[in-house]
């Protein structure tokens, strides 16, 4: 049982010392400014899968034309490169699918946390 009385005297000061750094020393004050910080990183989290999203839809958009040209000059080109890129273009739907739904989770996220600061607000 000692190390338990050791670990929460390692916490309590821990918590102090980040109360110092974030120079609040009312709990609410101080878990809003972790919030806050925690929220920052959501939404640049939030910005950097949007640019892959959007990276994603560059490349399903050449896919596209690439498909659309290959049928249009089917005799000219094997039905193997035509499939492979039906196939790439299929796996970037599911890699955009998945971003897009990670965003949105991420969001929900990020109104959570401010909803939380919401009520430390409050709280003070």
């Amino acid at each position: 049982m000692a190390g338990s009385g050791s670990s929460s005297g390692i916490s309590g000061r821990a918590l102090n010392e980040l109360m110092d750094l974030s120079a609040e020393s009312e709990v609410p004050k101080f878990m809003s400014f972790i919030f806050l910080k925690q929220i920052t990183k959501e939404k640049a989290f939030a910005n950097m899968l949007r640019d892959q999203a959007d990276n994603v839809r560059s490349f399903l958009e050449k896919l596209h034309v690439m498909i659309y040209e290959m049928k249009r000059v089917r005799s000219l080109v094997g039905n193997d490169s035509l499939e492979c890129l039906k196939e790439s273009q299929e796996m970037e739907n599911n890699n955009l699918k998945a971003l897009t739904d990670l965003v949105t989770q991420t969001e929900d996220v990020i109104r959570r946390k401010e909803g939380h600061v919401d009520i430390m607000e409050l709280s003070k």
